[in-house]
């Protein structure tokens, strides 16, 4: 049977998700959720015990790995070494043959990411997801759209007007 799909949190999507109150609806889509310690470390909330219900633990780093965080970081100024692991960690997940989405808002670590050929999805993305998997209802989806939506505010509008749209179509 093969696995899930991995999804690698970042801290920015996983506070996102959770002050928007479906962080605990993600579990009902099919991905494995990750999470590199180095970001397990900077989040504040949801608290611990919380990831831990959603079947998130740290994925601790073996010294190469540490190292490779530390290169990537040397030469990608604008990220800090959670960015930098969670990157390595997607890309240490895809060698194992599985495939992997890392879950981010940031926009250095979204440019970047794709550089290094990891594939993102943001929070609009996992929005529209859960509207599609009926786990969350309509209602909720419109009053998370101002927490999800990242970027520059003509792109965000014009990407929650066509999922605003795609969802009343597919009701």
């Amino acid at each position: 049977m093969p696995s899930k799909t991995v999804l690698v949190v970042d801290a920015s999507i996983l506070i996102d998700l959770y002050k928007a109150d479906v962080l605990d609806k993600i579990k009902r889509l099919p991905y494995q959720m990750e999470m590199a310690d180095f970001v397990w470390h900077e989040v504040i909330y949801p608290d611990p015990a919380e990831l831990e219900t959603l079947g998130l633990s740290p994925t601790v780093f073996s010294e190469e790995e540490i190292d490779e965080i530390a290169m990537l970081q040397a030469t990608c100024k604008g990220l800090s070494a959670a960015d930098c692991s969670n990157i390595i960690l997607a890309k240490k997940l895809s060698r194992k043959k599985r495939v992997v989405f890392l879950g981010v808002h940031d926009s250095a670590l979204f440019r970047e990411a794709k550089r290094q050929g990891v594939a993102c999805k943001d929070g609009l993305d996992l929005l529209d997801e859960l509207v599609v998997a009926k786990a969350i209802d309509l209602g909720l989806a419109h009053e998370c759209l101002p927490h999800l939506g990242r970027g520059r505010p003509e792109v965000v509008m014009s990407r929650t007007t066509e999922l605003i749209e795609k969802w009343h179509k597919n009701r």
